[in-house]
């Protein structure tokens, strides 16, 4: 369900916050895929009868995109980034899926598996993982943006 959610929306999400952001690449990479984890938290809460889905998401992204832009550096590893990327460690953990989640990250291989963990597990800024990884932090940022889009594939249908 969460990846018909995420494909339906993304370029929608990602268009509204890449023209907020003044063209902002990486800041629109980063608020998206906060605004995509926070939802999946909060999808529970979410009733039908309540308010339209596309409107809660649009809002939730407008929220996360002011968030971002009140931090005094864009580049730290923000509160809520760190909460949301813990939560998420902590609900796979919550379903006992923690090894399968690592043998998971075992087929993606070693390069992709340590920048997963770096930046979940040792919350490691993405200039740091760079360096320890010999890569730009703009190739970890995406990088670890498209591993979080193969997890959610994976174990949130």
């Amino acid at each position: 369900m969460f990846e018909k959610i995420y494909t339906t929306y993304f370029d929608k999400i990602y268009a509204f916050i890449f023209i907020k952001s003044n063209g902002d690449k990486t800041l629109t990479e980063d608020i998206c895929s906060e605004t995509f984890m926070k939802a999946f938290e909060k999808l529970p809460e979410f009733h039908t009868e309540a308010s339209n889905f596309r409107s809660w998401l649009y809002t939730i992204a407008y929220h996360t995109f002011i968030d971002f832009i009140k931090q005094p550096t864009l580049n730290a590893l923000s509160e809520t980034e760190a909460m949301e990327e813990n939560n998420l460690l902590d609900l796979f953990e919550k379903k006992e899926k923690t090894k399968e989640i690592l043998s998971f990250l075992d087929t993606l291989g070693t390069d992709k598996k340590d920048l997963f963990l770096l930046r979940i597990r040792d919350q490691l800024k993405y200039d740091e993982i760079g360096e320890i990884l010999g890569k730009t932090e703009e190739a970890c940022r995406q990088e670890f943006s498209r591993i979080l889009k193969k997890l959610i594939q994976k174990y949130h249908q």
